[in-house]
């Protein structure tokens, strides 16, 4: 178990593949809350957006997200971090309507992508430098 663990982690198409299937599932969380009207669920579909945020950020950097832990401060310290995550992250705390939920998952969704998309073009560049280096030998 831990060897194949090291080999997904140590796989960066294999991350990036996982983070994306966990991103699909943030949107179809967004894609429900777009549509709810009661407080109570809506700030429950928030709250698993953010949850499925952190779970792609730990992927993204080649970590595992252990959901039984405190995961907020690990994640700060992650080198790849989606933009103001610590702010919107303790917005959350403080909203009171269905349209704040809304807009602030977003928000949440927004910068991840953001993060998502530059990671994937760090990995392209990376692949691209790799194959010019090989054909010069």
């Amino acid at each position: 178990y831990r060897k194949q663990l090291n080999e997904n982690l140590n796989n960066k198409d294999f991350m990036y593949r996982k983070a994306l299937e966990k991103l699909d599932t943030a949107m179809g969380f967004y894609q429900t809350l777009m549509f709810e009207e009661q407080f109570q669920k809506a700030l429950t579909g928030l709250g698993f957006i953010e949850h499925y945020m952190a779970v792609v950020t730990f992927l993204l950097n080649g970590k595992v997200y252990s959901w039984w832990r405190a995961y907020y401060d690990e994640l700060l310290q992650l080198p790849a971090i989606p933009n103001n995550f610590a702010e919107y992250h303790k917005t959350m705390l403080s909203v009171n309507s269905v349209e704040e939920c809304r807009n602030l998952a977003h928000l949440l969704l927004t910068c991840l992508a953001v993060l998502t998309l530059r990671i994937s073009r760090r990995s392209v560049q990376g692949q691209r430098k790799s194959q010019n280096v090989s054909r010069k030998f």
